[in-house]
């Protein structure tokens, strides 16, 4: 519960500070890579995410294939999407398309941990019927 809190004000400070920073360190050329900050930013949340569903779980129950398919499909995916994405919208083509392969990698290890640890399931989404 601290850990999330304490991500959101990182991110929060982060975004408030981040234009003074680089201006101060790199001058006015590097303003631009704001954009990129702020795609980026959520990467090492899903990458503590993934480890926990990846490594914690499915590694340490024995399911090491189906970590290293997910790690497979993500990768192949990050190879065309980043292709296309960084012809068509340079540097931040390439942002999203990391972005989006960490959320593929997220997803996948949530779907495998949740199939072989029931428990894993997200409660908060379940609607209860009356």
């Amino acid at each position: 519960m601290y850990g999330l809190l304490i991500y959101s004000i990182i991110i929060i400070l982060s975004l408030l500070t981040f234009d003074k920073i680089v201006f101060m360190i790199f001058g006015a050329n590097y303003l631009n890579s704001k954009i990129i900050f702020e795609i980026m930013l959520p990467i090492p949340l899903t990458v503590f995410i993934n480890n926990i569903y990846g490594i914690q779980f499915l590694i340490n129950l024995g399911h090491a294939d189906k970590y290293s398919r997910v790690f497979f499909i993500s990768g192949i995916f990050n190879l065309i999407f980043c292709s296309i994405l960084t012809y068509f919208f340079s540097y931040n083509g390439t942002a999203i398309s990391w972005f989006l392969s960490e959320l593929s990698k997220l997803l996948g290890m949530y779907f495998y941990a949740v199939k072989y640890v029931p428990a894993m399931k997200i409660k908060y989404f379940i609607c209860k019927k009356d």
